[in-house]
C-alpha cells in the first residue's frame, strides 16, 4: 500500500509518531520535503545541547536538513 502511495505521488501524509529520549515528534512528507514537528521543543533542545567546555562560554547549535 505504501508503494501505491509513492506511485501516485501522494506525499501529503503523516509517516509516524515517534518517541526518542523523551522527545515526541511527527514526521511528514509533503511535496518531496521531509518535515519534522517536535511536540516538546524544550526536551528536543536539551537533547541536542552539549555540556559547556568552560563556564564562561556556552553555546549550542543544531542544524537540520530537508531530504
Amino acid at each position: 500500500e505504501l508503494q501505491k502511495l509513492y506511485d501516485e505521488k501522494y506525499f501529503d501524509l503523516v509517516i509516524y509518531n515517534e518517541h526518542k529520549d523523551d522527545v515526541k515528534y511527527e514526521t511528514y512528507i509533503k511535496l518531496h520535503e521531509l518535515i519534522t514537528q517536535y511536540k516538546d521543543f524544550d526536551a528536543y533542545k536539551e537533547s541536542s545541547e552539549f555540556p559547556p567546555k568552560n563556564k564562561e562560554c556556552k553555546s549550542a547549535r543544531k542544524y537540520s536538513k530537508s531530504y
